[in-house]
């Protein structure tokens, strides 16, 4: 990881016994990850890419093998994911459309037959709610 991490750019996210796993925005504006495995960390952070603003990035989690990253794209303002399967992060960041963030957002997920998200945002005492969801 390049230079520094601001401790208020980090998200974390436990995915299962013994992983835990960190996203945060670096002094570059990209995206990494790291990883503990119950023991230690893994050697270095995986680079995400990405040109994101300067806020909080969103991690979550809906089974061993699975983990969804957000943030918020520097240019646009629109929110932007990136999934891992288990085995590798998909190539490209895609865009959640409808909305621009001028603020970090929370996400949360949960586990069934329909898996959602709900994303908070808000902007000093005016906080406001976009819903999305998506199926499986």
């Amino acid at each position: 990881m390049p230079d520094s991490v601001s401790q208020q750019m980090l998200a974390a996210v436990c995915r299962g016994e013994n992983n835990i796993d960190i996203i945060a925005v670096g002094a570059d504006s990209q995206m990494y990850h790291n990883l503990w495995d119950g023991t230690s960390w893994q050697r270095g952070w995986d680079s995400l890419g990405g040109s994101f603003a300067s806020l909080s990035p969103s991690l979550v989690s809906w089974g061993q093998d699975h983990l969804e990253a957000f943030g918020v794209d520097a240019k646009t303002s629109t929110l932007l994911r990136k999934t891992w399967n288990g085995a590798d992060w998909d190539d490209d960041w895609s865009a959640l459309e409808g909305a621009t963030f001028g603020s970090a957002v929370a996400i949360d997920s949960w586990v069934g037959v329909r898996r959602s998200f709900t994303i908070i945002y808000g902007s000093y005492a005016d906080v406001q709610f976009v819903l999305g969801s998506r199926q499986d």
